[in-house]
């Protein structure tokens, strides 16, 4: 069996937040796939901040 898939929505988490929780559920690799991966309303989860 290959590595499991995990999907997150970053609500108005901080960066290191988001990564402080993803380090917690064992992830490894984190892939944006958003077709525009930006945000007006979420500045903290812009490509650069990512």
């Amino acid at each position: 069996m290959g590595e499991p898939l995990v999907t997150f929505g970053h609500g108005t988490a901080r960066p290191d937040e988001i990564v402080r929780l993803l380090r917690q559920a064992g992830v490894r690799e984190l892939v944006d796939i958003r077709i525009a991966p930006g945000s007006r309303h979420n500045p903290q989860a812009s490509r650069a901040e990512l």
